[in-house]
């Protein structure tokens, strides 16, 4: 079976709000893992509407539901655009006797279901206890499953936490900078997923393709840790949310997220070479796979196909290889070398420009919110 969609509820997708967890995400995570270039470039599954609605069809014919059904239907519902009426199946899921991953479930799901009910309605702040409700519950998933589907559940937590700040300090930090704040130990030696890694998550297995907020972070997180093609990537897919009309949650924020580069990268301003061709390259492919799986997955469906009934339905679907793109000699060289010399004589320089350039970003933060 194969991968999950990307929440189809436009409304939704102005920041990253917590991924959902189906038969569909266990399939995708079985497949392959989300890649912080992926997520970026547009290289991981989107179904079409149908799909869910024959999903819902199916078990609404049922009178009783396994655990494993329960969220099968309240995520199909969500991503349908109707986050109320998946909440209402978590509430019959919860009257249920349940323990490790079905426990677990009902809380991540429902603390999604809660935070897209509170954003859809326009993420107000006289609605703020459910959001509040969101974060009890993803916490609670958090620690009956730590790191769970690649560190996803602990970024999402963050982001919740995120936009109640947002509703309630204007002074808040963007989101890439309040996830680099909460960086924990574990993710700083690479025990635990970085939050770079859980927003790929939330971007391919949860909501926020077309989120600003997250691209624009991405940009910060990867800068910081010097992945800075990466870091390219995810200024680009900024830039192009923008130039859609997409809006961000915090614009100030968003903007600043992508200007600012603490890593001192000298690839950005360098005249050798260009990522941006290799972006566009990557993106043009990508919506082209995209084009193709949806074309093979409305075909079947409209045959009355489904893969929840039909084993073969994927059988026929032949994965694209996804593009190497090489990078520019001059450019990379200059990457690679920077980043060598980093683990040694660059070190102490990039640490103190950090500190200068975080002091500097946290007084115009102060001065131009305050």
């Amino acid at each position: 079976m194969r991968s999950v969609a990307i929440f189809s509820l436009i409304a939704l997708s102005s920041v990253a709000p917590p991924c959902i967890n189906d038969r569909d995400t266990v399939a995708s995570e079985l497949r392959t893992a989300p890649t912080v270039a992926k997520s970026l470039v547009g290289w991981f599954d989107r179904l079409p509407p149908r799909y869910y609605e024959m999903r819902v069809e199916r078990l609404k014919t049922k009178e009783k539901f396994s655990p494993s059904e329960h969220d099968d239907l309240a995520a199909a519902l969500d991503r349908l655009g109707d986050p109320d009426g998946a909440l209402q199946v978590m509430r019959q899921k919860a009257k249920l006797k349940l323990q490790g991953e079905d426990l677990y479930r009902l809380y991540a799901n429902r603390g999604t279901f809660y935070a897209h009910g509170w954003l859809k309605r326009g993420a107000k702040v006289t609605e703020i206890d459910d959001a509040k409700a969101a974060e009890r519950d993803i916490f609670t998933a958090v620690k009956i499953k730590p790191g769970a589907h690649f560190g996803r559940e602990s970024t999402q937590l963050e982001v919740i936490r995120w936009l109640i700040a947002t509703k309630t300090d204007p002074k808040t930090m963007s989101l890439g900078w309040w996830l680099a704040a909460k960086e924990t130990d574990e993710q700083r030696r690479g025990k635990s997923p970085s939050h770079a890694e859980g927003l790929a998550g939330l971007v391919a297995l949860g909501a926020a393709w077309e989120s600003v907020d997250t691209a624009a972070a991405l940009a910060i997180l990867e800068d910081n840790d010097r992945n800075w093609q990466l870091a390219d990537f995810a200024r680009f897919r900024t830039k192009e949310l923008m130039a859609a009309g997409k809006k961000a949650m915090d614009p100030v924020g968003a903007k600043e997220d992508i200007e600012m580069e603490l890593s001192g990268d000298p690839g950005v301003t360098e005249k050798g070479g260009d990522p941006k061709p290799a972006f566009e390259s990557l993106r043009k492919a990508a919506d082209e796979r995209h084009v193709a799986l949806t074309e093979y997955v409305n075909g079947r469906l409209a045959a009355g196909r489904h893969p929840d009934t039909d084993s073969d339905f994927w059988k026929e679907w032949h994965e694209p290889a996804m593009p190497s793109i090489a990078t520019p000699i001059a450019w990379g060289e200059i990457r690679r070398n920077a980043s060598f010399f980093g683990s040694g004589f660059l070190l102490p320089i990039s640490i103190s420009t950090a500190l200068v350039v975080g002091g500097l970003y946290l007084r115009k933060r102060f001065w131009t919110r305050g």
